[in-house]
């Protein structure tokens, strides 16, 4: 799978392709999402049996999911003001989506949005927020625990993240917060981590964060940094 960007004149493709032979070659992008996106896939923890997989873009009000394996697509829990009571995502821009170990069972996934965490018990059909302890509300980074749906850690700040070589400003606040009790509640975690672009567990114990301003060349400053306790307490291992 490849979030892809192409450039054409002055206009500008974002897609989602699919390679079914290691890379070799690829699909014709069956998702187009809004054009300025920064995009994210993730995947149903049990993909190879029910094929659900979703993708977002950050200039789309929502996000996408696929039932069969990225084959079709349909806008899932987008709010439309005509059917409010429907509870659609009012959230702006989707960062990050994490679909939790448990998906399968009871159809539950989190998304990192402009204004929190949004957490849906069908799917990505109906959408709640979850802010409690949250003090800063754009978040960039989500994840679930590998062995337990209520663990979750979300990298939150103030500000979006724009060009360093812009003169707008850039990201210069945030913090790391986790969440033991499926997003009712947050709190910030030890470590001192600002600025947080990117969080993921690897084991059920040991979790990564990036931090940094985002630039032309990359990251302007940050770090990558390592949890071994589940996302209580983190360590930098390497500065860039």
């Amino acid at each position: 799978w490849a979030a892809t960007w192409r450039a054409e004149g002055a206009s500008e493709t974002y897609a989602v392709s699919r390679s079914l032979d290691g890379g070799a070659s690829w699909t014709t992008p069956a998702l187009m999402v809004g054009a300025g996106s920064s995009m994210t896939l993730a995947f149903s923890p049990t993909f190879a049996t029910d094929g659900v997989v979703f993708a977002a873009g950050s200039a789309d009000p929502g996000p996408y999911r696929s039932n069969d394996g990225g084959m079709t697509w349909l806008p899932t829990g987008w709010y439309d003001p005509a059917q409010s009571y429907k509870d659609g995502l009012v959230a702006g821009r989707v960062f990050d989506i994490a679909p939790v170990p448990t998906h399968f069972l009871d159809g539950t996934v989190f998304a990192a949005t402009t204004i929190g965490v949004a957490r849906s018990p069908s799917s990505g059909a109906d959408w709640f927020q979850m802010n409690a302890g949250l003090p800063e509300l754009t978040v960039f980074g989500l994840d679930t625990a590998p062995n337990n749906s209520g663990i979750l850690l979300a990298g939150v700040s103030y500000f979006e993240n724009l060009r360093v070589l812009t003169s707008s400003p850039g990201e210069y606040d945030g913090g790391l917060f986790r969440s033991s009790d499926g997003g009712q509640t947050w709190r910030a975690v030890a470590g001192g981590l600002d600025q947080p672009t990117a969080v993921t567990f690897a084991t059920p114990d040991v979790a990564f964060a990036t931090t940094g301003t985002i630039g032309s060349g990359g990251f302007a400053s940050g770090g990558i940094y390592r949890s071994l306790d589940g996302g209580e307490n983190w360590e930098q291992v390497f500065s860039g």
